[in-house]
């Protein structure tokens, strides 16, 4: 049986005032397996990245239950955000000792610090700035900072959605090698499909309303190459999926108007 490394029981997730409330994130409920990566898509609007937010801690829900679990002596959670917000007067070493743990002596950390810069490619810059990084290098050292608190899970918003295509290809291939050499479980929130059907082992597909519309296993061999026959399959359901999703909420914005 597959440890459990966050479990989510009927969130529910408002902003506004009582009376006045705009409903977010609707009873959703779900299981991630340790070591998982599972993507999250969504239409605009559908409460992608503050589910993720709430799963980090960064945002109060109104009600349910969140569980983030972790093993002795690690952080619970890594964040990688949509751009690399790297302190531009620090660094990149720096940087990453920024991020140190109370519990981890400084040597330690600076361990991690060259290890994790090493394993995204990047081990000759600690002593360089961010403005003397490409776009692609610097989100490289956004995913060390948070792989050196050694976190259980690790949360991801769209984070190569900023990059040409060319390097984002690139970091998708690195972020498969770094899962697997780390095991870590890794929420990936994207709003482009194929990513989501290339990178996950698992697809959660939010609707509009803020609940789950659609929950996929993956169960397609590594590497994926697009041009393959199983993923262009694959892919095509998914599109199909998203675009009756989408006929469903035109269907009933039309009802409420009549």
């Amino acid at each position: 049986m597959e440890a459990t490394a966050i479990s989510v029981r009927n969130l529910v997730k408002t902003y506004g005032d009582p009376g006045r409330e705009l409903l977010v994130l609707d009873r959703i409920s779900f299981d991630v397996a340790t070591s998982s990566l599972v993507t999250i898509v969504g239409p605009s609007g559908s409460g992608k990245s503050t589910l993720l937010n709430v799963l980090a801690g960064l945002e109060p829900y109104k009600s349910g239950n969140v569980e983030i679990y972790s093993s002795a002596g690690g952080s619970k959670l890594g964040y990688v955000f949509q751009s690399s917000r790297l302190l531009p007067w620090l660094s990149i070493e720096d940087n990453l000792m920024f991020v140190r743990p109370q519990h981890v002596d400084k040597a330690r950390h600076k361990e991690r610090t060259q290890r994790y810069l090493k394993m995204v490619g990047l081990k000759n810059v600690g002593q360089k700035y961010p403005h003397q990084l490409s776009g692609g290098m610097q989100q490289r050292v956004g995913i060390a900072r948070s792989l050196c608190v050694e976190p259980a899970v690790l949360l991801m918003d769209e984070p190569f959605s900023h990059l040409d295509e060319l390097t984002a290809e690139q970091m998708r291939a690195e972020l498969l090698q770094i899962w697997q050499a780390t095991q870590r479980t890794i929420i990936f929130i994207t709003h482009d499909l194929q990513e989501a059907v290339q990178l996950g082992d698992r697809l959660i597909m939010l609707d509009y309303q803020g609940h789950i519309f659609e929950d996929i296993k993956i169960d397609l061999p590594r590497p994926r190459e697009f041009t393959d026959r199983a993923f262009v399959d694959f892919y095509a359901d998914v599109v199909r999926r998203f675009h009756q999703m989408q006929a469903k909420r035109a269907e009933e914005l039309t009802d409420s108007e009549t």
